[in-house]
């Protein structure tokens, strides 16, 4: 009678305890054999009923690889290439003059006069560039010819103190050389297609000799030479990755006047005379560019530069102006 009423009141006491387990249940365990299944069910939508990999789908090599997101398009990426081709330049539309205190300034031109035919010459042209991520890059180029011909000239002509008779031989010789630096911004640059602005400067050098070969004394050599400001603007196409056509065209003035005037310095007064300066600069650009495995490639195209200086003061003038234009092919590398 006793362990009958002993164990009544355990289960009296024990049936608290019990409700308050059925309320704040123990979390659910799932047992080993249901992981199992969710492996296997990943491992199946991964590979097909053979058990062999299933391949990706084959990817068309002129479309982008797929994007990583943001972080890819913001990722600053370098670069840094250059050019070296052959320039086949021709020299058109030269005019020339000099001046000497009174004498001389008359303006020489060269196909009116018949003074000389500036064959085609062979020259190098080279050009640089360092992208900084998509949207900038800086750029420069350098190019160097020399003219020279050997004729009787068909008309009398002043240049300098100088003045070379009709049907006496004279020999021409011109040196042009320009070299530029900009910077270029590029609003838009994709797969298929580059904008881009250039902003930066040009430096021009044109040396003119003219010599009797008769009389080697009678020799005449001038120089100009000009900083010219530049802005400019790009276009290229791809219609394929390798391939690439573009176009160029840059554009600039400089002009700078200076009167007579007398100021002190140092103590001293000093005369400072009349000087002026004006100088034109222009290029256009035209080719087609083929990269292989996007670093080494080959470039050809047309190219047009034209250059006009003028300076004067009270002792001496100087003036050139020419067309340079012609054919170029080279190769590119990058990296």
């Amino acid at each position: 009678m006793s362990r009958f009423i002993f164990g009544a009141l355990a289960a009296a006491l024990l049936l608290p305890v019990a409700r308050a387990d059925d309320d704040h249940p123990e979390p659910f365990d799932p047992p080993n054999q249901e992981i199992d299944k969710e492996l296997d069910e990943s491992l199946r939508r991964e590979y097909d009923e053979n058990g062999r990999p299933i391949a990706p789908p084959p990817v068309n090599p002129d479309q982008d690889p797929p994007s990583g997101g943001a972080k890819d398009d913001d990722r600053l990426h370098l670069r840094l290439g250059g050019m070296a081709a052959y320039y086949y330049t021709q020299l058109k539309n030269v005019e020339v003059s000099r001046r000497k205190g009174a004498i001389g300034g008359a303006e020489v031109d060269f196909k009116d006069q018949g003074i000389a035919d500036l064959e085609e010459e062979h020259s190098l042209t080279y050009r640089g560039w360092f992208d900084i991520g998509r949207f900038v890059a800086f750029q420069g180029g350098f190019r160097s010819t020399e003219f020279s011909d050997l004729k009787r000239a068909e008309s009398s002509f002043t240049y300098g103190s100088t003045t070379f008779s009709q049907n006496q031989f004279v020999e021409t010789e011109i040196e042009l050389l320009s070299a530029d630096l900009d910077v270029v911004i590029k609003p838009l640059n994709n797969r298929w297609i580059e904008l881009g602005i250039s902003f930066g400067a040009r430096y021009v050098y044109w040396k003119t000799e003219f010599v009797n070969p008769q009389n080697p004394t009678a020799r005449e050599q001038d120089t100009a030479e000009a900083l010219v400001p530049m802005i400019g603007m790009g276009l290229a196409l791809r219609p394929a990755r390798p391939i690439e056509l573009f176009v160029r065209g840059r554009i600039g003035h400089f002009e700078y006047e200076r009167k007579d005037t007398l100021r002190r310095r140092n103590g001293r007064l000093q005369f400072d005379e009349a000087y002026s300066k004006e100088a034109t600069a222009a290029e256009f650009d035209l080719g087609l560019r083929i990269m292989l495995e996007d670093t080494i490639g080959v470039i050809a195209g047309y190219r047009l530069d034209y250059v006009a200086i003028e300076s004067e003061r009270a002792a001496r003038a100087d003036e050139v102006k020419g067309t340079a234009h012609g054919l170029y092919a080279g190769v590119v590398i990058q990296f």
